[in-house]
């Protein structure tokens, strides 16, 4: 989204994040042990691994690979969905925040509890996965009723 932003092309309707890995480093010192104890999914150390060689010869410091780091300014229609418990919930703060301050407009749509994409677990009934899933299908029913 952060590329297509900046080229001369019509930008998605919406764009809707769930669980983003915004930063592959994962260095933000608010993803702490206490943390990670709490989302069963996703292991930092293992992660971080997965960040190394998915930067592969882009390196971290590119915003293809690490898109905390890219150009948000005109970013547009975006929604994000993050669980607190998630440990990738730090990195969605800092962009929410950096979003902010450049004045961009993200619809943050954060769940008490939650860890990573909470929202697959319909059939266990759990951190409110059926709700936010129909207010996934809503956001996107919204979409093709405006392009019809």
């Amino acid at each position: 989204a952060e590329k297509i932003s900046n080229m001369d092309v019509r930008q998605p309707d919406k764009t809707i994040l769930l669980s983003p890995w915004l930063d592959v480093t994962l260095s933000n010192p608010k993803i702490t042990k206490e943390l990670q104890q709490r989302d069963p999914r996703l292991i930092k150390d293992v992660l971080k691994v997965a960040g190394v060689t998915y930067a592969g010869k882009e390196g971290m410091d590119n915003y293809l690979v690490n898109p905390i780091l890219g150009p948000i300014k005109n970013l547009k229609n975006v929604t994000l969905y993050i669980g607190t418990y998630d440990i990738l919930n730090p990195d969605a703060h800092t962009f929410l925040e950096r979003a902010e301050k450049e004045n961009v407009h993200i619809d943050f749509r954060e769940t008490e509890k939650a860890i990573h994409i909470w929202m697959t677990y319909r059939e266990k009934k759990q951190y409110a996965s059926e709700e936010t899933y129909q207010d996934i299908v809503k956001l996107v029913k919204e979409v093709k009723k405006n392009e019809d």
